[in-house]
């Protein structure tokens, strides 16, 4: 079943046949377990939970499922436990539809215990500190869940070999390569030498070598195109993956079962498999977006070259613009259901500072309908509700967001707004 777990996961994002053989992959998934899930410190998403209670919800994205994608050299590669290849695919149950956002290896920034570093480091010091970090996934997920201020529920980790037997157990995947790849300094296994790597524009059947050079290769390309490719062949390699030929085959679904058992791990929990593969049988291929942080000339991020080498940050300066862009493209379906009417009013004597503020609320999928200045200036950021509690979950989190005290209150005559933020004195713009 884990073949088919992960294969109906993901298969969700791109589409493909639903095959009726899911009782023995769960079972085999089943078997497979020990080696494969281990426990998940943060807790599950509240989509899993049987009721949302809203002041228990992190933070505006907290109605989606995420998983941080991760991928590792492992086992004898050189530097066995950075980070090669990191991608967020975040779920919408509600809407059943689903995003990928890959992140670049190289991209710069603060880390407690650390301090600056380029964010594919960030995994191997939490193996190398588990007792302090709770192991690398646990710290990815906390550090990336800081940077794009997104909760992150889940990761699934794979490494190198397992990239390249899985490829090799579906007997290779047909990818067209849109342009031609030249790497002259593609690294040999030593990661001291060169294995250049060179491909032609047009139809290719790569194996599993090729193909992890095929998703590595950046040396002579962008970090855009780098990303893109990794995005390509994920849906060539699941729709190959998720074939009737291979599921129909017992001995290639045996052997793809204990490949994920030796290179795979993961902290969603069997239960938790099994709704998503519910789930994402109801995605279409349609419903998928993907995106890139990139250093392109509309890309967020702008690349720079120090005594760490190479490096990316936030052309803004900071994550901010770059987390407005996650969310934007990431919206919280809880938030989206309530429609709550917000009014956005500026206590303080700092102009400008209810524009700014509702401009950051729609990023964040917030119903701002009005804009004006408060009679009088308030010390303290406030939040009147006029619906006796109707719209709780948009109340929780934008009080969590804005750090603002509640207070329930009666809608004037001819009023039509749900919810009045009056920002204080006191207000700090977040992260």
């Amino acid at each position: 079943m884990l073949k088919k777990g992960w294969k109906k996961i993901i298969l969700g994002f791109f589409g493909g046949a639903i095959i009726g053989l899911v009782a023995w992959f769960l079972f085999l998934l089943a078997q497979a377990g020990n080696q494969i899930f281990t426990p998940n410190i943060d807790g599950q998403a509240p989509w899993f939970l049987p009721k949302v209670e809203a002041n228990k919800l992190k933070g505006e994205g907290d109605g989606r499922i995420n998983i941080l994608l991760l991928g590792i050299g492992g086992g004898k590669h050189p530097g066995p436990n950075l980070t090669d290849t990191i991608m967020l695919v975040s779920i919408d149950p509600t809407n059943k539809k689903a995003g990928l956002l890959s992140i670049p290896r190289d991209l710069y920034l603060e880390v407690p215990g650390i301090g600056g570093t380029k964010i594919n480091y960030v995994h191997a010091y939490g193996e190398s500190n588990p007792k302090t970090t709770g192991g690398g996934p646990a710290l990815m997920k906390q550090t990336l869940s800081e940077v794009l201020d997104l909760p992150i529920h889940y990761f699934v980790r794979l490494d190198f070999d397992g990239f390249v037997k899985l490829v090799d157990a579906v007997d290779g995947v047909d990818i067209y390569v849109d342009k031609a790849i030249s790497d002259p300094y593609y690294p040999a296994p030593d990661m001291k030498h060169y294995n250049p790597f060179f491909i032609t524009a047009g139809w290719h059947h790569l194996d599993g070598n090729t193909a992890l050079k095929y998703v590595r290769s950046r040396e002579t390309t962008s970090d855009f195109d780098r990303s893109a490719r990794q995005q390509k062949f994920l849906k060539a390699f699941l729709q190959k993956a998720t074939s009737l030929n291979i599921l129909s085959n017992p001995k290639k679904v045996s052997l793809i079962i204990s490949i994920l058992g030796n290179h795979l791990k993961t902290d969603l929990t069997l239960g938790e498999v099994q709704r998503l593969l519910s789930l994402t049988q109801e995605m279409s291929k349609g419903e998928i977006v993907t995106k890139v942080l990139d250093s392109s000339a509309d890309g967020l991020l702008v690349a720079k070259n120090g005594s760490q080498g190479y490096y990316l940050v936030p052309k803004a300066g900071n994550f901010r613009e770059i987390q407005r862009f996650v969310h934007e493209f990431l919206t919280d379906p809880y938030l989206a259901r309530e429609t709550a009417k917000i009014e956005v009013q500026n206590g303080t004597t700092k102009k400008g500072l209810a524009q700014e503020v509702a401009q950051l609320l729609k990023s964040y999928g917030y119903q701002v309908v009005r804009i004006t200045t408060a009679s009088s200036p308030y010390p303290k950021t406030t939040i009147y509700d006029y619906t006796g509690g109707e719209k709780p979950i948009t109340l929780s989190l934008l009080s969590k967001r804005l750090n603002a005290k509640i207070i329930k209150s009666q809608r004037s005559s001819g009023g039509n707004v749900d919810l009045l933020v009056i920002l204080g004195e006191d207000y700090q713009e977040s992260n």
